[in-house]
């Protein structure tokens, strides 16, 4: 199974959490699902790939306004449990429904990726988020490197 192959495969199983990721071509600044407005500048600078992406709110500062010098104070997201990335579940139940909590844990501990972004706001103001991701092409090389999709290509039924 080719690249192409494998992402229009994860086309057809219309996930929710396929994710443009845009990341700088010098490696700083982390990923991000939008570019600002000096980076959309500068977009030729930076890299766009797929992934599974799962992102959510961990607190920030709020408080802060124009009518007085209320100093922002800061705000957690009490009871907010991470997002996971179910997408990967689903992709995995296709093509290889045996695999082990073991080789799933391996799997994951190699290709998943978290991280943090922050949005300023007026005023002093931010929201703080968490994010998980893993880049569509290397969740395909794993799994070829595997063989699981050479497995899941020999199972499927012949065309007419």
């Amino acid at each position: 199974m080719t690249l192409s192959q494998f992402e229009d495969f994860l086309v057809s199983l219309k996930l929710p959490q396929l994710t443009t990721l845009y990341t700088h071509i010098d490696g700083y600044g982390g990923v991000s699902k939008h570019l600002n407005y000096w980076e959309k500048q500068h977009k030729d600078e930076y890299v766009s790939t797929d992934a599974l992406f799962a992102e959510w709110y961990t607190g920030g500062m709020s408080g802060g306004n124009c009518w007085d010098d209320t100093k922002p104070s800061y705000r957690a997201a009490y009871g907010v449990n991470p997002e996971e990335l179910t997408d990967l579940d689903e992709i995995l139940q296709k093509i290889r429904p045996q695999t082990s909590f073991l080789e799933y844990r391996t799997l994951t501990n190699k290709l998943v990726k978290n991280g943090t972004r922050s949005e300023s706001e007026y005023y002093g103001n931010t929201s703080e988020y968490a994010h998980t991701y893993i880049i569509i092409k290397d969740l395909y090389n794993y799994l070829n490197e595997k063989g699981w999709l050479d497995e899941f290509s020999n199972n499927l039924p012949d065309s007419p």
